[in-house]
């Protein structure tokens, strides 16, 4: 959800709750910042603002302040916990609209797989609300490329989980990978041809006077 020209006293309100009452809802919500390009699913909006057409809007109003047309509710201030929760029950997340036809159906990897992927957009707020930690585990993908196992390791999130994150981000074609690099060969140190005898036995045989060759018997 996105929080738009309320108190600063609401928006702290609204964080907290949302905390509270995380453990009782079957849905995970998150604030989103004014900066994220992320479409939100739910506008918590002062009047006199005017959000995005399209957006569902909840009013945040002051008792007797008029409530303006084409809302989704309205919650009064001073802010409650039980009438916040009540709405997120009935706010339940909009499915995804069907504007192209589905991507093929990829194969799930393996968890452990050394394939690393990379998100190239971010996720749609009703994708990361369906997925274990969808919001950490993208902001973690969008920064490099990692592979399930790696992704587990750094989000602390199982493993499992992040295999079928990664899965459902090919399946919308948000991903890029990226194969393990192949390992690299051993090196050898060039062997240097034997010689017939040892430099130093050469020299001694010539201040000697001695041959390499021994006399023919006979």
């Amino acid at each position: 959800m996105r929080l738009q020209g309320l108190r600063a006293l609401d928006e702290n309100a609204v964080r907290l709750f949302l905390k509270l009452a995380q453990q009782r809802l079957r849905q995970t919500w998150i604030v989103l910042e004014d900066s994220s390009p992320v479409d939100a699913d739910v506008v918590l909006a002062s009047p006199g603002t005017h959000p995005l057409r399209g957006q569902r809007v909840v009013w945040v109003t002051a008792p007797g302040q008029p409530v303006p047309p084409g809302g989704h509710g309205t919650l009064p201030r001073p802010l409650q916990l039980e009438a916040f929760y009540e709405l997120l029950q009935q706010l339940k997340p909009q499915p995804p609209t069907a504007c192209a036809a589905p991507a093929p159906s990829l194969p799930a990897p393996p968890s452990g797989t050394a394939t690393r992927y990379r998100l190239t957009r971010w996720p749609s707020s009703q994708m990361l609300v369906t997925h274990v930690q969808g919001a950490r585990l993208a902001s973690f993908l969008s920064a490099r490329y990692l592979s399930a196992t790696e992704l587990a390791q750094l989000s602390h999130v199982p493993t499992e989980a992040c295999s079928r994150f990664i899965h459902a981000m090919r399946q919308h074609g948000w991903v890029e990978t990226q194969p393990a690099p192949s390992p690299t060969a051993p090196t050898c140190a060039p062997t240097r041809p034997a010689s017939g005898a040892p430099a130093w036995i050469s020299r001694l045989r010539h201040k000697l006077q001695l041959t390499d060759t021994l006399p023919a018997i006979g």
